[in-house]
């Protein structure tokens, strides 16, 4: 099984690093020694291997003499103090993930500084299993340092890429339609929650905020998969290998924690994903690249099913 795995992740690891050298390529050859580091956005439901995709990317690309570096807005959540008062009022903003729970305005600086190629640059680390699985931002000297010459500078999250749904009505018309293909395919206990209008508005107008970041992505891999109730299996799955990474039985999210955490992400799911499976992200991406949007269609099993350059 481990093997199957492996070979799945390699399949969808070679069709993205390809794909990144391809666009660095013709970076240089137009630009030269004067080349910006090429900024990669990384789209993906939790679980599906973001994460580990970013980090095989960064050993692969040395092989081609490129230094990369890997980004997580998930590095980028508010400090828990912050979190804890964010937004008592709306449920889907009292726990980190959702759009208004990151701190985009440090993203953007520590990315402007990657690609000014600032000797000495620090990214924040936050600590998933603090907190009885809340999560806190780690101190700055626990913090990440890069020191070299940055080439590539991969940013990976779930929400990236997702174009703001400001229209009342057609934000109830996806997340109707997205329940109802959901639990046609998954039966959890309790379902997921109805989230009224208001609280999933505020959540969109927040969304707007990673224009910022959005504006500074050169090229876009979406790793995409048809049913979401898989992403249910996957996080469990990554609280499984967090508890055996802290040696700690007790780390993280219980299984019916983690379904209400989930469910606090399915309604942007629901929202954005739509549009950015069109291959469109909002205006402040550069479409100027052609070939800049890869789209990666993976199962169940993380498996590599489809690949194609939407844009």
């Amino acid at each position: 099984m481990r093997q199957e795995r492996l070979l799945f992740e390699s399949e969808m690891d070679a069709s993205a690093l390809d794909f990144i050298v391809k666009h660095n390529g013709k970076a240089r050859a137009a630009h030269g020694s004067l080349s910006l580091p090429l900024v990669v956005g990384i789209n993906g439901p939790q679980g599906a291997g973001k994460t580990t995709l970013t980090a095989s990317l960064v050993h692969s690309l040395r092989e081609h003499r490129l230094t990369a570096v890997a980004v997580s807005i998930d590095d980028f959540y508010l400090p828990h103090n912050q979190l804890s008062s964010l937004s008592p009022n709306n449920p889907l903003l009292q726990f980190r993930g959702n759009p208004g729970t990151h701190d985009i305005a440090l993203a953007v600086s520590v990315v402007e500084a990657l690609k000014s190629h600032q000797q000495h640059v620090l990214i924040p680390r936050y600590e998933k299993s603090l907190h009885n699985g809340r999560g806190d931002r780690l101190p700055p000297d626990q913090w990440t340092q890069v020191t070299e010459h940055v080439h590539v500078i991969l940013i990976e999250g779930w929400c990236l890429g997702f174009t703001p749904v400001l229209d009342p009505q057609e934000i109830l018309a996806r997340t109707g339609e997205g329940r109802r293909q959901l639990e046609a395919s998954l039966q959890i206990d309790p379902p997921i929650p109805e989230f009224t209008l208001p609280d999933l508005l505020q959540v969109q107008n927040e969304l707007t905020s990673f224009d910022a970041l959005h504006s500074l992505l050169d090229v876009f891999i979406h790793i995409n998969t048809s049913n979401l109730s898989n992403v249910f299996e996957w996080r469990q799955q990554q609280e499984d290998s967090m508890r055996v990474r802290l040696h700690d039985a007790q780390a993280g999210l219980s299984s019916q924690q983690l379904v209400g955490f989930i469910s606090r992400f399915i309604p942007q799911y629901w929202v954005g994903l739509p549009t950015l499976r069109q291959g469109n992200i909002d205006s402040k991406f550069n479409y100027s690249r052609p070939g800049c949007f890869l789209k990666l269609e993976i199962d169940k099993s993380r498996k590599l099913v489809q690949k194609g350059q939407v844009k």
